[in-house]
């Protein structure tokens, strides 16, 4: 979010950003809500420090407000939401403001950066991983919105099977018990970020491709780790390699999996690979990629 204002700043130093997992749309995908659906846990143990006030600029967080040692779960089940306002009372203004606008009115537009991204003159390096909680929406739509309104920007992307934050985490090859593959951080480190600032800081050597792509596959380990990276001109190319899905029929009932199987074509040329609701994950998770024509998607 505040790589992403730096940016529309306008500012003649800034000659390159880098928003990752950014926050655009807080009613419709970033941390508070997911298609409006308030995300209460997240919001509320991480807002308890995050939606605090600051008298200014540090280098350091504020204490939550909140926290517990029992069960998320357990603890808000039966609490009415009044019980749990009362708690903050007036120490959490966002968060009073917040439940004063339950739904998506202009206090929740106003706050969308992505909407003001007309004319950004500094080369930008979107980030943002499959698997984030938190904003996954809001590095696609930071991407999407940066190609409608900027379409003469230096715009990049990298998205890979990452949880929050995952990209900088050398170590990372698996998430739980789902296996991704050595050295995906690593790879995205030095080949793209790097290169990234170095061409656009420095002038020096070439940029990394315009959109880079570690697919999510995490059943195959022989599509995982640093070489399994797919380098685009932009995400309409990458469309090309979408390959056929694994077999979910099990999972989801065909004519279901039929029609969110449309409904992703239609959308990858425009915004990519972005998580829409939780039954759409399943075409996320089970995605294979392998040289085929569009046509042979299903």
């Amino acid at each position: 979010f505040y790589a992403t204002l730096a940016a529309l700043s306008g500012h003649p130093a800034i000659k390159a950003v880098s928003p990752q997992a950014p926050v655009t749309d807080w009613f419709m995908g970033d941390d508070a809500h997911h298609n409006g659906a308030l995300c209460l846990a997240d919001a509320y143990r991480f807002g308890s420090s995050m939606y605090r006030e600051r008298r200014g600029p540090s280098a350091k967080g504020l204490p939550a407000l909140f926290s517990t040692k029992e069960d998320l779960y357990t603890y808000f089940r039966g609490r009415p939401i009044s019980e749990l306002n009362a708690f903050f009372g007036d120490s959490l203004k966002f968060w009073s403001r917040m439940m004063e606008h339950p739904d998506y009115d202009d206090f929740w537009k106003d706050r969308d950066p992505s909407v003001r991204m007309r004319n950004v003159s500094p080369a930008m390096l979107v980030v943002g991983g499959f698997y984030d909680a938190e904003d996954c929406y809001g590095a696609f739509r930071t991407y999407r919105m940066l190609r409608k309104l900027s379409p003469d920007n230096e715009t990049y992307l990298a998205a890979g099977p990452w949880y929050h934050g995952g990209w900088t985490d050398r170590s990372y090859a698996m998430l739980a018990g789902s296996w991704f593959g050595e050295g995906s951080a690593s790879h995205y480190l030095d080949n793209v970020e790097y290169p990234f600032f170095r061409h656009y800081l420095e002038g020096k050597g070439n940029p990394p491709a315009k959109v880079n792509v570690l697919p999510s596959a995490e059943t195959v380990r022989s599509l995982n780790g640093a070489a399994s990276w797919k380098g685009y001109i932009h995400l309409t190319s990458a469309r090309r390699t979408l390959g056929q899905l694994a077999i979910v029929s099990r999972a989801v009932k065909a004519p279901l999996l039929k029609s969110l199987t449309m409904r992703l074509r239609r959308r990858l040329s425009l915004v990519g690979m972005q998580l829409w609701s939780s039954r759409e994950m399943l075409i996320m998770v089970f995605m294979k990629i392998r040289n085929l024509p569009a046509s042979g998607i299903l």
